[in-house]
């Protein structure tokens, strides 16, 4: 017996220290991811006002969660997707007893595991990204190949690095627990495609990905992405609002849309002119402003006259910065992008 205590007091001392471990859970009340779109050079947004629900696979330029919903007897949160419009993306929920986080799509499809955060080296963990046209993760079994510890904005977090074993892929999928892969946090459902236009100075995974997480946060902030920050307040081309929200704003490809506004004086400091697209045919509808945030700020009812006479809209409430105005008719949307300034 007396040789066996040594072992039996090794054994208990390393199960302790495995409960003991604290677990950083990922969702609070209230959560809300943000996102810099990283393929094109232009503000994060839809080509189009996206459905209810939303489709997948997509960008977008946050997530947020809101109230409770059960399904199948377990507890979700509602998780939305914004851009010029909000859709219901999903539902998400957390095991913190498990370590773990599931995802429900809106199409009934079986609950996934997003994260496994009692996973240990060696172990293995199946996915399926639904991406069909693009492979920068490749579906299948990865392995839990290291832990290592990172530094964010709430503390040191531990991070899990796996690497799919049943396809040859050059990209590690990282979970940071309590914020989930910066990519994309609902990675599976992603465009999974290569990115990397926005921020070269920023190397490695997730700068070269289709998108990346700005911030994460509840009541605080939890993450933001410091070295993308850093590169964009040094950089002319880029309006920056906050740590959280930025994009390019020189050059670059423009917006994708329905057509596009005709529109001056830009910068504006009063008064914005309007033309609409030629052939223009409809009798009513309404022009809306939002900001780099999705929010709508301003929105009159219009109807044409004649195509080729200006409207003209009171630009001077506007405090300064990048706006988009939206044409929306029963039958189509236009767009167009302008800056505002403060007057002289």
């Amino acid at each position: 017996m007396k040789k066996l205590l040594p072992v039996i007091i090794l054994f208990c001392s390393l199960t302790t220290r495995l409960q003991a471990q604290q677990y950083y859970p990922m969702l609070d009340s209230v959560n809300r991811w943000s996102f810099v779109m990283n393929y094109f050079l232009v503000a994060p947004f839809s080509p189009g006002f996206v459905s209810v629900p939303c489709s997948y696979p997509g960008n977008y330029t946050y997530l947020y969660t809101e109230q409770d919903t059960v399904i199948n007897a377990n507890t979700y949160k509602k998780l939305y997707a914004g851009d010029f419009s909000e859709c219901l993306y999903g539902f998400i929920r957390e095991d913190t007893a498990a370590r773990r986080v599931y995802f429900q799509d809106v199409v009934d499809s079986p609950e996934v595991v997003l994260y496994d955060f009692s996973l240990q080296i060696g172990d293995t963990f199946v996915i399926s990204f639904i991406s069909q046209w693009s492979n920068f993760f490749p579906s299948g079994a990865y392995r839990l190949d290291s832990i290592t510890n990172v530094d964010i904005r709430a503390g040191t977090r531990r991070a899990f690095h796996l690497n799919c074993f049943t396809q040859a892929s050059p990209h590690t999928l990282t979970w940071i627990e309590s914020v989930g892969n910066l990519g994309d946090v609902i990675y599976p459902y992603s465009n999974n495609s290569d990115g990397g236009l926005l921020l070269g100075p920023c190397p490695g995974f997730p700068h070269d990905f289709t998108q990346f997480m700005s911030c994460f946060e509840h009541s605080e902030k939890v993450y933001y992405d410091s070295c993308a920050y850093q590169f964009v307040v040094s950089d002319w081309c880029f309006n920056v609002i906050d740590t959280c929200n930025y994009f390019n704003i020189c050059g670059g490809i423009n917006e994708l849309n329905a057509g596009l506004l005709s529109i001056h004086p830009s910068p504006v400091t009063e008064k914005l002119m309007i033309r609409m697209p030629p052939n223009t045919n409809f009798e009513s509808g309404s022009i809306s402003v939002y900001n780099v945030l999705g929010e709508k700020v301003m929105s009159t009812p219009i109807t044409l006259v004649d195509p080729n006479v200006e409207v003209i809209m009171g630009a001077e409430n506007l405090i300064p910065g990048i706006y988009f105005i939206q044409l929306s008719t029963s039958e189509k949307i236009f767009r167009a992008k302008f800056i505002k300034v403060s007057g002289r």
